[in-house]
């Protein structure tokens, strides 16, 4: 079993037919690989930005988004017209931006870089296309203090949609949202040591706004009693578990009172 043929089956569970738009084709190297090993009755479309590629295919394109300037913009373009449980898969390997990982002060890594045009773009491919930018913008959502009924609940509705599910334990309540969501490891913080709420909270992570109302839609269906739900925002994104159970229990407060004064 090679590389490809192991994604398909044991990651990407591909076992049905299925329509691959493949960006940045070049002459068509990914489908090559894929079809004769894709369900019958699949399909392959290559798109690439230089029509000359296409036709003459002198080189292999891959690495989209490194070469455009918001890779991150492209990417939820592209995730709009995913079917549902459809999967995004990007293949992002040159050599010469990986070995940017690799720098010592001191070496001259210019000889790896010696493709016309490249060498700018690799001194800052960091900055201009975000590394890693696929961790940041997966869709996920965080459970805090969720029964076990309820949680298996939400993981089976998430699975359906390929939506990553992350059960917060209480020792990282003083770390940021935004981390928690990353799955970054704050070395030398110390573990919430403090008192837990009682209440129950989901936490949206870049969840598309499809999926989100589909999610929320099952769970008040089903009659989950999940006390907050709330999506990560750029105002959020640094408040820590408690603070996030503060806000919520004084905006369900404000709502409460509002209600009472209408009656």
């Amino acid at each position: 079993m090679n590389g490809v043929q192991f994604l398909m089956e044991k990651v990407w569970h591909i076992n049905k037919p299925v329509r691959i738009p493949d960006y940045c084709c070049s002459y068509g190297f990914l489908g090559l690989m894929l079809l004769p090993l894709l369900p019958k009755g699949s399909t392959y479309i290559g798109i690439d930005f230089t029509e000359g590629m296409l036709k003459k295919g002198k080189k292999l394109s891959h690495a989209i988004l490194r070469h455009v300037n918001n890779g991150e913009q492209l990417l939820r373009k592209m995730a709009e017209f995913l079917g549902d449980g459809g999967l995004l898969v990007t293949m992002e390997y040159i050599r010469e931006f990986e070995v940017d990982d690799l720098y010592i002060d001191g070496l001259n890594y210019s000889y790896l870089c010696e493709q016309e045009g490249l060498t700018k773009l690799w001194k800052t491919e960091l900055q201009k296309c975000r590394r890693y930018i696929s961790e940041t913008i997966m869709e996920k959502i965080l459970l805090f203090n969720l029964t076990k009924e309820d949680e298996k609940l939400v993981r089976a509705l998430s699975d359906n949609m390929r939506i990553k599910v992350i059960t917060v334990s209480a020792d990282k309540y003083t770390s940021m949202l935004e981390d928690i969501a990353e799955q970054k490891t704050i070395f030398g913080m110390a573990p919430y040591a403090g008192a837990i709420p009682p209440e129950s909270l989901l936490l949206f992570c870049n969840v598309t706004e499809k999926h989100l109302n589909r999610l929320l839609f099952s769970l008040k269906q089903k009659g989950t009693a999940i006390s907050y739900k709330a999506v990560l925002t750029e105002t959020n994104k640094k408040w820590n578990p408690i603070q996030l159970f503060a806000e919520m229990a004084r905006e369900k407060a404000k709502y409460v009172s509002y209600e009472q004064n209408r009656k």
